[in-house]
């Protein structure tokens, strides 16, 4: 007889441990740090509660001591007098806001168009004194601006704008930084896409509009 030999059975491995441990203090620390934001967000947004509370109590109501966050009477109407009364100078907080619109639309937008044509030609075009132009400009945003309110009123009151729109925009519609940012930009467009274009007949506006405003970055509402 010949003697069989026989293999020793294998056991079954083990399945691997599975560290829980790691995940779940992962998991609680990260739900501690939303807590700690929810909490922050929370605390931040009770001054704004109370503002929109006090917006429709009544005047005797606002300063009511404990606060009363649910007005005890709706007062819609407050949003009107605020609006439409008479206040400062006889005139209405309406045109406040309205001026105040008209005056930051307009000079941003004037800012923007008029920084990068300025920008355009310090940064692609070479003329005699254009470092110590650009170097003027940028000193002059050093100047701090309680130094210039009196020459910028002198100047407004010699053009006949003061109480004017005019007055409020034009002192701002271009400044050393806005032309120094603007150029900063459009140095880093190549100069070969725009000796490309002029090759191919492209006018100095051309240029401008379908190369430098597209690529400004940005610094361009049309950057995309």
């Amino acid at each position: 007889m010949t003697a069989i030999a026989t293999r020793p059975a294998r056991t079954a491995a083990a399945p691997p441990k599975r560290r829980s441990t790691g995940r779940t203090g992962s998991r609680l620390g990260l739900a501690a740090k939303y807590a700690v934001v929810l909490a922050f967000t929370a605390f931040s947004l009770i001054p704004l509660l109370w503002m929109v509370s006090a917006a429709f109590k009544a005047p005797e109501d606002v300063l009511e001591v404990p606060v009363r966050w649910i007005p005890r009477e709706w007062h819609p109407e407050n949003f009107v007098k605020a609006l439409l009364e008479p206040r400062f100078t006889g005139h209405t907080f309406l045109e406040f806001l309205i001026n105040s619109t008209v005056v930051a639309s307009v000079t941003a937008i004037a800012s923007v168009v008029l920084s990068i044509m300025v920008g355009y030609g310090f940064a692609k075009f070479r003329f005699r004194g254009r470092e110590a132009f650009m170097w003027t400009l940028l000193g002059s945003t050093l100047l701090p601006f309680s130094s210039v309110v009196i020459p910028l009123y002198l100047i407004i009151d010699r053009m006949a704008l003061t109480d004017t729109l005019a007055g409020l925009i034009i002192p701002f519609v271009i400044t050393g930084q806005a032309i120094f940012i603007a150029r900063q930009f459009i140095r880093a467009i190549p100069t070969a896409y725009i000796e490309a274009a002029r090759l191919d007949g492209a006018s100095e506006w051309v240029v401008f509009r379908h190369i430098i405003v597209p690529l400004a970055g940005p610094r361009s509402p049309r950057s995309r």
